[in-house]
Order: structure tokens, then sequence, then C-alpha cells
């Protein structure tokens, strides 16, 4: 609780953060792409008008000295993992008030939490992996430059989301809003083993409909797993204890 209120402070307290652009990461769990994705962040300092703002590395950090990246940073570098996966750094990143800018394609189409639900787009930043590794001194210019008012906008749309997507925090509804989500979208339902994220959202395909959008209502996710007819859902209706 300490901490998120440290991390949320103020805007102007936010704005004397030290460091602009933080990213950490120690080369495991990366296939090529990601390891080309996030040794272009190395490349940071070179292209910076703030070399001495920029706080990057590729060596095993200790917990503390992640955690005080997180907190002293105005922008935090969320970049793909492995098979182009999620990282918990964008967590990390919004658990302490630092924007998340996401160098991942297909994070706001297969990882992003309530899709539909939330604005994303509102407080992070998202940029395309190819404009990554081929303009990065105009993604790193575009964010020095950004103004204060458009940064204020960011910074108070993460605080808003922030009870949504992390747990240590009084005001957090994160946990109830994950189980609910994963009710609904798992129980009783199996997915073929030949469906995958790439050919759901396949990258660089826009997609040609908008998504329904409705509220996020516990009294119809609780019906419709009544209706499912799947294993766990049968189960369930048996001992809703299970």
């Amino acid at each position: 609780a300490d901490s998120a209120q440290e991390s949320f402070a103020s805007f102007t307290a936010w704005t004397r953060r030290k460091y602009l652009f933080y990213h950490q990461f120690s080369g495991l769990y990366q296939d090529d792409r990601s390891r080309e994705l996030r040794t272009q962040a190395l490349k940071i300092p070179g292209v910076s008008r703030y070399p001495q703002r920029v706080w990057v590395g590729d060596r095993f950090v200790e917990s503390d000295s992640l955690l005080q990246g997180f907190r002293s940073s105005r922008f935090c570098f969320a970049i793909a993992g492995r098979k182009g996966g999620a990282t918990r750094k964008f967590y990390d990143a919004v658990a302490h008030g630092c924007i998340p800018v996401v160098i991942m394609d297909q994070w706001r189409f297969s990882f992003s939490p309530f899709s539909g639900h939330v604005r994303h787009e509102d407080y992070a930043i998202f940029v395309p992996e190819e404009r990554w590794l081929n303009d990065l001194p105009g993604v790193i210019r575009e964010l020095e430059d950004m103004p204060y008012h458009k940064l204020a906008v960011r910074y108070r749309a993460l605080r808003d989301v922030a009870p949504f997507l992390v747990y240590d925090r009084p005001d957090s509804h994160a946990l109830g809003a994950v189980l609910l989500w994963e009710l609904k979208g798992n129980c009783g339902i199996n997915f073929p083993p030949d469906i995958h994220d790439e050919r759901i959202y396949p990258v660089g395909v826009p997609l040609q409909r908008r998504l329904v959008r409705p509220g996020l209502n516990g009294t119809a996710v609780a019906q419709s797993l009544l209706a499912q007819s799947g294993p766990r859902a049968l189960a369930w209706r048996q001992d809703p204890v299970f």
C-alpha cells in the first residue's frame, strides 16, 4: 500500500522522477525475435538527448534495484518475450506509476487484460515492433517531446486503471475481476490444439470488425457458466465449492 501511494503521489512529483527511460532484462526465456527487440533498448543512450536519464541493461539485478528503477522512471519498456509473449514488466510498470511503452504487436489482441472493458491506449504507449527496430531515434524523440498536458492525461489514466491490474494495494479490484474473466473464458471451453494466437490475430492484419464491448456483470457471468456443458461446468453445478 505504501509503495502504491508513493508511485501515485501527484503528477508534479511524478514529473521529477530521475529517469526518463527504464528497461532491464536478463536474456533468459527469449527467442531470437525477443532478443533482437530487447537488445534494441541498449541503444537508447546513444539516441537520447538525455543519456544520463536512461537506465537500461542486460544483466541480472537484485529485486531492490528493479523496484527502484520502476519507481524512479517516467517510461518503462515492456518488450515481447518468447514467441511474442507477454512480460510481467508491464504490470511492474503499472504498479509503480511508470507509463508502459509496449513493444509487442500481439499484446492488444492476445494478452491485454480485460480487453473491451479497459482502454489501454489511454495510459500505455504502443510502438510497432518494426518501427522500434528501424526508427528508434524517432520513437525516443517522440517520448522525450511529449507535452506535459499529454503526460498528465496518461498519468491520471494510469492512476485510475491501476486498481484493476495490480493486487497489493487496498483499493485493488484485480483478483475478483480476474476470477470472473478466467471463469467466463475457460469453464467448459476447450480449443483445438491447432488454434493459436497467430491464427486468430495474425500480426500485421487489421481486425475486420469491432468486438462487442459488454459491461462485466457478475450475474451474467454466473448465468453463462450454468449454461455451459463442459466437464468443469458440470462439476461446478454439482458442487459449487469445486
